[in-house]
């Protein structure tokens, strides 16, 4: 018979075993990479979305009922990206600023930053009062902003994640 080798055993190698976890601590683990995946998409979706505010941003309207349908679309994106606006503001060419609060439904009219017209309107007067004018939509920066918080929280989140230890 032959006789088998052995190699020689190194003691080095041997004292550095990989760990062994448990199932738990396997099981945390896979559910922390799924959220951070999760919040990664989240953040890429935010952006997406602040990107597609952003081009609605200054867009023009030739009538009231276009500044209307305006705000009606702008109100569903709001509620679908989860973000709150209280109002719109909305100017013309000759400096008639035009605030559209989501709470009540009603416009305010202003011709400075100073003197508000104190009876409001309701979309229906306001149509038939301001058919003709052109509106320009200006968004607010807080718009922009809330999105921006989402943003980082969502990235402190991700940060925490990966520098938990289980």
């Amino acid at each position: 018979m032959g006789k088998l080798y052995q190699f020689p055993e190194h003691k080095r190698y041997n004292s550095y075993k990989a760990p062994t976890y448990s199932e738990d601590q396997q099981l945390l683990q896979g559910m922390m990479h799924a959220l951070i995946a999760t919040y990664q998409e989240k953040i890429a979706q935010l952006e997406s979305y602040k990107e597609e505010i952003r081009a609605l941003n200054e867009t023009k309207c030739d009538t009231a009922k276009e500044m209307l349908q305006l705000v009606k679309q702008m109100q569903k994106l709001f509620f679908k990206y989860g973000v709150y606006c209280n109002f719109y503001r909305f100017y013309t060419l000759n400096q008639l600023y035009i605030l559209y609060f989501n709470d009540t439904n009603l416009i305010y009219t202003f011709e400075d930053n100073h003197r508000m017209d104190v009876n409001p309107y309701t979309p229906s007067q306001f149509e038939e009062q301001f058919s003709n004018y052109p509106f320009t939509l200006n968004l607010e920066d807080e718009v922009f902003e809330a999105f921006d918080k989402q943003i980082q929280d969502l990235r402190i989140t991700i940060i925490t994640l990966t520098n938990t230890q289980i």
